[in-house]
């Protein structure tokens, strides 16, 4: 149900486009990313945060703008970001939901 949800909100100009990538979708690790990265880049910082309340709140948002349309923004927007405001900084290790790498150029 949920990707059905995000296909209907989140497409693009056609149909049952993908949002961003034409590719199948991969997910990497941080140490799959220290990999690729490695020759290129020196890793100064990984952050990880979020765990359960980001997707609930990605989910809120698609059903909040199907349900209400333009008064999204009016209505669920300040809620979603509350509460996506308060999971940030929380850290999950690798079962987080975020990530990011500081890198700088070797």
């Amino acid at each position: 149900m949920i990707p059905s949800i995000r296909r209907l909100t989140f497409r693009g100009d056609k149909a049952g486009a993908k949002p961003g990538y034409t590719g199948p979708h991969k997910r990497y690790t941080v140490k799959e990313l220290r990999s690729i990265i490695e020759g290129f880049f020196k890793v100064v910082e990984v952050f990880t945060s979020g765990l359960f309340l980001y997707p609930l709140a990605y989910l809120l948002a698609a059903l909040g703008m199907i349900a209400l349309g333009k008064n999204y923004i009016k209505y669920l927007d300040p809620f979603i970001r509350a509460i996506m405001d308060r999971e940030y900084f929380k850290n999950y290790g690798r079962f987080s939901y975020n990530l990011a790498i500081k890198a700088i150029k070797k």
